[in-house]
């Protein structure tokens, strides 16, 4: 049974020998009378283009068929597909979720007729921030790899097969900060290249400060030998590189001080453009936006809830943002009361409104009265 979506139409005689020998030995995964580790996802990821990118990953097709299996059984295992819609389209976040994508900053463009250009701001992680809201780097974790699953379909459906994404690191703001918590950017860089192989062509790393040496002997021993090769620093005329072949010039975001407005096919995405100025964790967001998630999930008729917020100051009138204003927004310039963009749901905006509200309380319902006998009816 092979997937006609994604086949690959000029293999070369050595990718087509590399292929026939790959399915020889991982095709017991797509018996349909096989219940196997990881056979489920096998049989939505036996196409040539799939298969070609774990052949191309590994120095022999042995290790190549290892590695396919330990994909396939771990996106079994961790449910790939329920941690991606959770998160794409991104209005389907929960609020912790928003949060946590709000401290993210990872970005996705799709242009025509040119892979995915993944936009991570790793030097805008506010890492003193999250390590001191409970679980919410688990949350982030989750959020990247939904990220990376996302890129990879992506990069999986490009016309050819042969997709490869384009990922520019930016790490201006990078800081000590980042190496006294770099155990939670060592377990994300840990998550893609087992998993997602082939997946990115070209790693654009942009912005670095003087911590970018230090860091980079941290994390390029987990990288394998072709992830590095494919590692690319530049300097400071690093639009005109981008432009000059990479990417499409009218697709460099102006957080970079380019001309696209990354959230405007994406309204759910605008937080990526003000995030420049702001972009430090809110204390205790991460909590009320569980509390909250945990009251929505609840039964409604057994819940109640009580809020003892104070009435809004005189002045303190709603905030409104036109979608056009909003790479200029300072947000510590933004009057008290809510916040809205207009057109728009934004995570900044969810994670102002939390902090500034006490979280909802849960009430136990009543006990049931008491009959004669002292039972309850």
């Amino acid at each position: 049974m092979i997937l006609t979506r994604y086949n690959v139409p000029d293999l070369t005689p050595d990718e087509m020998e590399s292929l026939s020998s790959l399915r020889r030995l991982v095709e017991d995964l797509w018996d349909e009378d096989e219940d196997k580790a990881g056979s489920n996802q096998a049989r939505m990821h036996m196409d040539d283009g799939t298969l070609l990118r774990f052949a191309q990953s590994r120095p022999t097709i042995e290790a190549a068929a290892e590695m396919y299996r330990e994909s396939m059984t771990w996106r079994e295992e961790v449910n790939i597909d329920e941690i991606h819609d959770r998160h794409y389209p991104i209005s389907n976040r929960s609020r912790a979720a928003q949060v946590a994508g709000q401290t993210f900053y990872g970005t996705i463009l799709t242009p025509p007729n040119h892979p995915p250009i993944m936009f991570d701001r790793m030097g805008a992680l506010d890492m003193s921030g999250i390590a001191k809201e409970k679980g919410m780097d688990d949350a982030i974790c989750e959020c990247y790899t939904a990220y990376l699953e996302e890129t990879f379909r992506q990069a999986r459906a490009f016309p050819g097969g042969r997709g490869r994404a384009l990922v520019v690191v930016d790490l201006k703001g990078l800081s000590m900060s980042h190496i006294s918590n770099i155990g939670l950017i060592k377990r994300i860089a840990a998550i893609g290249p087992p998993r997602y192989p082939e997946t990115t062509g070209c790693v654009a790393i942009i912005r670095g400060p003087w911590v970018l040496s230090a860091i980079w002997k941290v994390i390029s021993p987990i990288l394998p030998a072709n992830t590095r090769a494919k590692i690319k620093i530049m300097g400071k005329n690093f639009l005109a590189e981008l432009a000059d072949g990479m990417m499409p010039a009218d697709q460099i975001p102006t957080f970079l001080g380019g001309t696209c407005w990354v959230g405007e096919n994406d309204p759910s995405n605008v937080a990526s453009t003000i995030l420049e100025k702001s972009s430090k964790v809110i204390p205790g967001s991460y909590a009320r936006a569980q509390a909250e998630d945990a009251v929505a999930a609840a039964p409604t008729e057994h819940v109640s809830f009580s809020s003892s917020a104070p009435p809004p100051a005189p002045g303190s009138e709603d905030y409104v943002i036109e979608p056009t204003d909003i790479a200029d927004v300072d947000m510590a310039e933004v009057p008290e009361g809510k916040i809205h963009f207009r057109g728009h749901r934004n995570s900044i905006a969810v994670a102002k409104e939390l902090a500034q509200s006490p979280a909802p309380q849960f009430t136990a319902p009543p006990a049931p009265p008491a009959t004669n006998d002292g039972s309850a009816k």
